[in-house]
């Protein structure tokens, strides 16, 4: 994850925050969804429900309404006693098949049968239309005449009951005079089979499909109530994502359980709420990717690409050391104002620069004085010495012609001596601004560099050691070379400085070749660079001399050289001491620009 670039930690951690968002937001909306739509549902089933007890009370009102007409105590004792009323044709038997009875009774109020019959509605056979109630089914019913106080006439009554044949529902309506004007004398009962047949037609009538079992049943039915909570008639429970199954209890005249109906009802309203799940899915998917996309393209645009160009900037400032350089210009806002600050940074990094390098480059020339007056000094008392010598001769007019001649070739060759010592402190000291790459052998380079300081070592007991005959010397090079004499300048006076005390000290320069590249190699008597601060010595300003004796820029600004060669410095770790190895390319890529000039000393 640390690998990775911004643009795709963005990616993944706003992709993970706005699954967990939209999750959220989902399944809470989805839940709400859920339940609303099962709440619909559930209320379309409790209607369902509501419509088979309707029909059922509806029933009962036919039932009271047309018995009503039957209700008068002196047309229907009329009835019973003056027509057979086992075998009468009347319209008292198309009243009862309109209603599709099932039995039908008189009662008196003393709770004794006047009269009663099961009717069989599937015959037209009037001898076997008619037949006497069995004699349980008179005492069922006897048990429930006390639904009626007898005395209102207006207490009309329907309940269930289970008779010998079946559950019934049970209409009773009070008997009284044809005028209405004597009391309650009895009651007509009569009622209607719930059977098969009768819910099959409440099921082409409500549009549903009804089924009905007696409680009394064993098997699968003592499940079913068990799922009836207290003073709770209804269950409605899913049978799968197509249907949905309503069940209702039936009680009779006792508050006992009779029958379990139940209705099955196709989930309409369920497959919608799927339908509007799944397009809510698709949406909040659609929507958090327009959200995702438009984040990043928003977070890209104000932030990363920002800091892609400020990281570019700073990286192509810590490559190639120059900081003449700047970052891109960022906008108005806080990141422009860090690319400003940066920028403000680097310029007085670069002052800071610039007065350190001339404190180096002072105190590297009041070095180089000091060792070009031991240099300079020796030839200059030859020469003084000669000419004395060659003035005594003529003076005295001797005629020495050989001796004049050693005379003056004495003072040439010390002259040239001090020619090459002034020549190598010009080019090491020289302004390198302008300088371009041109080739050049490192054994140039080299008698650059020892021409300026062999007598400081000389001096202080270092023994500065190269081997001038190594062709690896000789092989040119693209560089640089006042800045490449710089570097290796700045590494031998290194190695001065923290060797110059210890005992027998020593400096060697040495150079090997490999394919493609030569490597130079700067080892002292040195005991290492502790590795704890390895990673340390080329970052600027890092020292670990005295305060006022280094400004910790030499290696970093040699690093930065070596680098513009196309090069790479590193430390030896595997020798016992002190060694620095650079490593140049024979030749230079021709797609390197041209890099800013920095000088060290």
């Amino acid at each position: 994850m640390n690998q990775l670039p911004l643009r795709f930690k963005i990616l993944i951690i706003l992709s993970i925050l706005c699954s967990i968002l939209f999750f959220l937001i989902y399944s809470y909306n989805a839940n709400q969804i859920a339940t609303d739509f099962a709440v619909i549902e559930n209320t379309d089933a409790m209607t369902n429900l509501d419509r088979v007890n309707e029909s059922f009370s509806v029933l009962g009102q036919n039932m009271i309404s047309k018995l009503g007409d039957w209700g008068q105590w002196d047309d229907a004792y009329d009835y019973i006693q003056t027509k057979n009323p086992q075998f009468a044709k009347s319209n008292f038997q198309p009243s009862i098949s309109n209603l599709k009875l099932n039995f039908f009774t008189f009662w008196t109020n003393e709770k004794n049968m006047l009269w009663g019959s099961n009717i069989d509605l599937e015959t037209d056979d009037d001898e076997k239309k008619l037949s006497a109630l069995s004699e349980d089914d008179q005492k069922i019913l006897r048990n429930i005449t006390f639904l009626h106080t007898f005395r209102d006439a207006q207490d009309k009554k329907t309940t269930f009951v289970l008779l010998s044949q079946g559950p019934y529902l049970v209409a009773t309506v009070p008997i009284t005079s044809s005028d209405g004007k004597a009391p309650v004398m009895g009651k007509i009962i009569s009622g209607v089979r719930l059977d098969n047949s009768y819910f099959e037609r409440m099921s082409t009538q409500l549009k549903l499909k009804i089924s009905a079992s007696l409680v009394e049943q064993k098997g699968f039915l003592s499940t079913e109530i068990s799922k009836f909570k207290k003073n709770i008639n209804y269950v409605i429970e899913p049978i799968n994502d197509e249907y949905l199954k309503a069940s209702g209890l039936i009680k009779d005249f006792k508050n006992e359980n009779l029958l379990l109906f139940q209705v099955v009802i196709t989930r309409s309203i369920f497959q919608q709420s799927q339908i509007s799940l799944h397009t809510f899915l698709y949406s909040m998917i659609f929507a958090a990717f327009i959200f995702v996309v438009f984040m990043i393209l928003s977070l890209d645009g104000l932030v990363v690409s920002k800091l892609l160009k400020l990281s570019k900037g700073i990286d192509k400032i810590r490559k190639t050391g120059d900081l003449k350089l700047q970052v891109p210009y960022l906008g108005g806002d806080e990141l422009g104002q860090l690319g400003n600050q940066f920028n403000q940074m680097i310029q007085d990094l670069d002052r800071l620069r610039a007065a350190n390098l001339h404190n180096e480059t002072m105190a590297s020339l009041g070095e180089m004085a000091g060792g070009i007056a031991h240099e300079i000094n020796n030839p200059l008392t030859i020469i003084s010495g000669a000419s004395k010598m060659i003035k005594k001769i003529i003076n005295g007019g001797i005629q020495d012609t050989p001796k004049l001649l050693k005379y003056i070739d004495d003072i040439d060759k010390t002259v040239l001596r001090i020619s090459k010592i002034i020549s190598g402190m010009r080019n090491i000291s020289r302004n390198a601004e302008s300088e371009e790459f041109t080739p050049c052998s490192l054994e140039e380079v080299i008698k650059d560099t020892i021409a300026v300081c062999h007598e400081k070592f000389k001096v202080n007991g270092v023994e500065l050691i190269w081997d001038s005959n190594n062709p690896s010397f000789k092989l040119p090079i693209p560089c640089l070379r006042v800045q490449l004499s710089q570097v290796i300048l700045n590494l031998v006076n290194n190695s001065f400085d923290a060797i110059c005390k210890t005992e027998n000290p020593w400096v060697k320069i040495s150079a090997t070749q490999s394919e493609g590249f030569i490597e130079l190699t700067c080892e002292d008597s040195g005991l290492g660079i502790p590795l704890e601060i390895q990673s340390k010595i080329f970052e600027p300003f890092f020292t670990t001399k005295e305060v006022g004796k280094g400004t910790g820029l030499g290696l970093s600004l040699s690093n930065s050289i070596v680098n513009r060669h196309g090069g790479k410095m590193s430390i030896d770790n595997e020798k016992k001491n002190t060694c620095f190895v650079i490593k140049l390319p024979l030749k230079r890529s021709e797609s390197e620009n041209e890099p800013k000039v920095l000088k060290i000393i």
